[in-house]
């Protein structure tokens, strides 16, 4: 197999193998410049024991067993995750393992469904399993409060704590009603929570969730 060697940050070489660049861009929804993209920032979240092995080994590529990167290092070091009130989730999610720790396949996976080339079914059925937290396949009151909390709501309350108190009481009872109204607008069965067909159904109908549900590389 030939190899790609693109040279990062730091003066090291690492490698992808010319057989599994073509084949990302027929498996996933990115161009090739997006893969390389992809391939350079995952590279140099790598330990520097790791850079040494890859670059050291011919016959190893980023696809080894050998490298993986912790889920906090990606979030921290990566602009497009670190303000995202999901990432952790969502690296999770497309985690091979669900831990916490990604493998370069996991972060091209998830950053193909996040690509603006993604079809938006493809987008809706991975948001469902990001925000679907106890995997039970619905979205219930619980799961869709936890999802308006970390989308509208501050982590920090100025203030004293009777002050905290009172805010946080006013903000549930603002969760509740987007909650109640989320369901009433969606839940086309009544059973109480949001099947994936009905969330599919329900983002079919948004303006605003493809441009939400995106990272542009």
């Amino acid at each position: 197999m030939s190899v790609l060697v693109i040279n990062i940050m730091g003066g090291n070489n690492t490698k992808l193998g010319k057989g599994e660049e073509e084949d990302y861009r027929k498996l996933t929804f990115l161009t090739e410049k997006e893969i390389n993209l992809c391939f350079s920032k995952f590279s140099k979240l790598l330990s520097e024991q790791q850079q040494a092995e890859l670059k050291s080994r011919e016959t190893l590529t980023i696809n080894s067993p050998n490298f993986s990167v912790p889920i906090a290092d990606l979030i921290e070091k990566l602009p497009e995750l670190k303000q995202n009130p999901f990432a952790r989730r969502m690296c999770q999610v497309f985690s091979r393992d669900q831990n916490e720790k990604m493998f370069f396949e996991d972060f091209l996976d998830m950053m193909s469904v996040l690509s603006e080339n993604a079809p938006t079914q493809v987008k809706a059925e991975w948001a469902f399993r990001i925000f679907d937290e106890d995997g039970d396949g619905r979205l219930d009151k619980k799961d869709i409060a936890r999802v308006v909390r970390k989308m509208t709501l501050e982590d920090d309350q100025e203030g004293d704590e009777e002050d905290a108190r009172s805010v946080k009481e006013v903000q549930e009872e603002q969760v509740n009603k987007v909650v109640t109204h989320v369901i009433m607008e969606t839940d086309i069965n009544k059973s109480e929570s949001i099947s994936l067909v009905e969330f599919k159904q329900m983002v079919s109908k948004s303006h605003d969730f493809e441009d939400n549900f995106r990272i542009k590389l």
